[in-house]
C-alpha cells in the first residue's frame, strides 16, 4: 500500500518538475474530468465495504451505466 502511494508521489513530483504544462489549470481540469466517475465509484465501494457488506458487483454497475449512457447518447437525447 505504501509503495503504490510513494510511486504516485514520485510520479507527481517528476512531472511537476519536468513537465512545463503539468500544474496548469487546464491540465488539472482535464485530469479530473477523466477520472471523476472512478472516484465516485470508489467512494461508494468504500462505504459498502466499511459498513460490513461486501459487494463485488461494481464492475457490472459501471458497465450497465456505460451502456445506458451510450444508448442515450446515440439516440440523441443528450
Amino acid at each position: 500500500r505504501i509503495i503504490a502511494l510513494s510511486c504516485l508521489v514520485v510520479l507527481f513530483l517528476f512531472f511537476s518538475c519536468f513537465g512545463k504544462n503539468f500544474l496548469t489549470k487546464n491540465s488539472m481540469v482535464s485530469l479530473l474530468e477523466s477520472v471523476y466517475y472512478i472516484i465516485c465509484l470508489s467512494f461508494g465501494m468504500t462505504f459498502v465495504i466499511s459498513t460490513g457488506g461486501i459487494d463485488l458487483s461494481i464492475g457490472c454497475v459501471a458497465m450497465c451505466g456505460a451502456l445506458i449512457g451510450g444508448g442515450i447518447f446515440l439516440s440523441g437525447l443528450h
